[in-house]
């Protein structure tokens, strides 16, 4: 990612998708971006992978619910995670522990959040030892706008050798899916975080009953009872696009 105070070049990065920003893409969209906050190199022993379905029994009422794993492949350990720095750690040390995580969801603006899971916050927490933790529990926030974008942000903790499950649900704009001649239309732009790994995706829209599919790009992993699947991986930005009469 790079940033210049030069205008024509950063024109020149942005075109070339070089700059790291939010990409302008109509329809739906979702990035899901991961921010270590836990002093430590932990990220290459993580793996995940992101599950995102789409419920479009209504089109004009769309909702998706959308589910990250997270692999902590430390070591295991006896003791407890506390969220602060280490002296003279060195980089491979500092490449296994715990796994502190402030994850962003990027979505559509307008999209309206309806239901996450909620849990304490870790007694092992900068947020929870210094008392900058009124709300009582990890749950979910939100901030401004950014470039057509909403975020909802999780701050949650994976110990060595665990697993962690992050699972929202959110109803989608009613400018999501649009209807021409050809039918009803939803694109789906899944842009992959700079710096990451090929985090596998699995993408599954459920049509409204009824519905017959005219198109879908790329080829689906299948198509039953009204429900479509796209097995992809985040190498790169995908895009997902559904053409359906109904």
């Amino acid at each position: 990612m790079l940033s210049l105070h030069d205008p024509e070049a950063t024109a020149l990065l942005a075109s070339l998708k070089w700059d790291g920003a939010l990409l302008s893409a109509s329809g739906d969209y979702l990035q899901v971006v991961d921010a270590n906050v836990g002093f430590n190199k932990v990220d290459p022993m993580v793996q995940r992978k992101i599950d995102y379905r789409v419920d479009l029994h209504n089109p004009n009422e769309g909702q998706v619910v959308v589910a990250v794993r997270y692999l902590n492949q430390s070591p295991s350990q006896l003791e407890p995670c506390i969220q602060g720095a280490k002296e003279r750690l060195t980089y491979e040390e500092g490449m296994v522990g715990c796994y502190w995580d402030y994850v962003r969801f990027y979505v559509p603006e307008g999209s309206q959040l309806l239901e996450t899971e909620r849990a304490p916050l870790s007694s092992g927490s900068l947020l929870d030892r210094h008392g900058f933790a009124p709300l009582g529990d990890a749950g979910p926030d939100s901030g401004p706008a950014e470039k057509g974008k909403t975020a909802f942000g999780f701050f949650f903790v994976v110990p060595p050798g665990e697993a962690r499950d992050v699972q929202l649900r959110w109803q989608l704009p009613q400018r999501i899916v649009y209807h021409d001649q050809d039918g009803f239309h939803y694109r789906l732009t899944v842009q992959k975080q700079s710096g990451t790994p090929a985090i596998p995706l699995r993408v599954m829209v459920d049509l409204p009953p009824g519905a017959q599919v005219v198109e879908a790009v790329p080829q689906p992993a299948g198509v039953q009872d009204g429900a479509i699947s796209f097995d992809l991986s985040l190498a790169t930005d995908q895009q997902i696009e559904i053409v359906f009469r109904w």
